[in-house]
């Protein structure tokens, strides 16, 4: 086997290995997170991005043999300024597992209501409700739906 050959699979493995860690499903639980504000608002928003961390939410959600999700929680909102898909990313963590985000625009603005209440860049928190999920009448998986008590702007 010549050199050539053999950088070639090693590239290749080792862009299968990044592939691989990156992949929502292979993520592992989040380290704990403090919030510096628990938000009250009324408002619900929804989370973005279920369907990619799947897993993750039904493991959080605990619905099993085909059962629709009905929990309550607290989920965390997270900015992530190195996100390079967008640079307003606003990531939601539910005890410790990555769920999804908020939408571009309601990130935008919430990243506004956090410079607005002088705390920019902060992990916050809010109350969050997991449901559906579970199986429908005919066997197929159903997605789950995430909502978040927490307005994007600012009062």
């Amino acid at each position: 086997m010549s050199i050539a050959t053999v950088l070639i699979l090693l590239a290749l493995a080792t862009a299968a290995m990044i592939w691989i860690s990156l992949r929502p499903s292979a993520q592992l639980q989040l380290p704990a997170l403090r919030a510096v504000r628990h938000w009250t608002d009324d408002d619900e928003t929804d989370v973005v991005g279920e369907s990619h961390y799947h897993a993750a939410i039904a493991k959080v959600a605990g619905n099993t043999g085909g059962a629709h999700a009905d929990k309550k929680c607290t989920a965390f909102l997270v900015p992530q300024d190195s996100n390079p898909h967008d640079k307003d990313a606003v990531m939601v963590v539910i005890d410790g597992h990555h769920v999804g985000h908020l939408s571009r625009s309601d990130a935008s603005d919430f990243r506004e209501r956090l410079k607005d209440e002088g705390i920019p860049g902060a992990v916050t928190s809010c109350g969050a409700h997991i449901g559906w999920g579970g199986r429908g009448r005919e066997g197929k998986q159903l997605s789950y739906s995430i909502k978040l008590k927490v307005s994007m702007l600012s009062d």
